[in-house]
């Protein structure tokens, strides 16, 4: 595939809040802040047809467990990645208030590089509990390695488990049965110690297996509560 030299900026529905009028409201205001350049170019990917019948019980279903159906899932990576498709993008930026969405994207990256990385940050502090926060994570790396049952057959290109690199600042809070899961795919973990003083661990693991392109996946309220204090999930005493 010939890639063409731009940026493809994807702007995705806020899935919590189903086929509503403000559905889209928090990624297209990222957008908004996030800086453009001459050689991008912004695309709204659409609501699943999935989603536009939900009930409202459905949705809160939704909201309560922080998952995705295997349907909407799906729905959307075929949405995105007919999207990734036609543009045939250099370099990929996802919007969205869900990070399991933006998987289609790192999925087209690494069937354009054979060097690709995924660096996750999970630096926030979510209001949630381990059990639900660590299942979602879990669920992320099978689908992305192929190891998922339930979407088997849709990731284009399985990534190497080694190839995926999580820091996150509850890496001390994992459920035993999350942290066999994770032990036994092999991936690679580090708590927010490896930001702190300097990003040598990180550094590393990209110099150990020779990477030269990354997909990073960044959450805006990693970048400290002082500097961002209002979010979908925030602390009790930023409230």
């Amino acid at each position: 595939m010939t890639l063409n030299n731009k940026t493809l900026r994807l702007i995705f529905p806020d899935w919590q809040n189903g086929a509503s009028s403000s559905s889209g409201f928090v990624p297209r205001l990222l957008a908004t802040i996030a800086p453009q350049c001459d050689q991008s170019e912004s695309v709204e990917v659409p609501l699943p047809e999935s989603m536009l019948g939900h009930h409202s019980t459905d949705l809160m279903s939704a909201q309560a467990s922080n998952l995705l159906t295997e349907m909407d899932f799906r729905g959307f990576y075929t949405a995105t990645r007919r999207i990734l498709d036609e543009k045939k993008p250099a370099r990929v930026i996802t919007f969205s208030t869900d990070g399991t969405v933006t998987l289609c994207s790192t999925d087209y990256l690494h069937e354009q590089y054979q060097d690709l990385g995924l660096l996750w940050l999970d630096l926030h502090q979510e209001h949630i509990t381990p059990e639900r926060f660590w299942r979602k994570r879990v669920i992320v790396t099978n689908a992305l390695t192929g190891g998922c049952e339930e979407l088997s057959g849709l990731i284009h290109k399985p990534m190497d488990r080694e190839r995926i690199l999580y820091v996150c600042r509850q890496a001390d809070e994992i459920p035993p049965g999350d942290r066999r899961e994770f032990q036994h795919q092999g991936i690679s973990m580090a708590g927010s110690e490896a930001l702190e003083a300097d990003s040598r661990k990180i550094a590393d693991w990209i110099r150990s297996l020779g990477l030269r392109h990354l997909s990073v996946h960044v959450d805006l309220d990693s970048v400290g509560a002082a500097d961002l204090r209002s979010g979908i999930l925030r602390e009790e005493n930023l409230r």
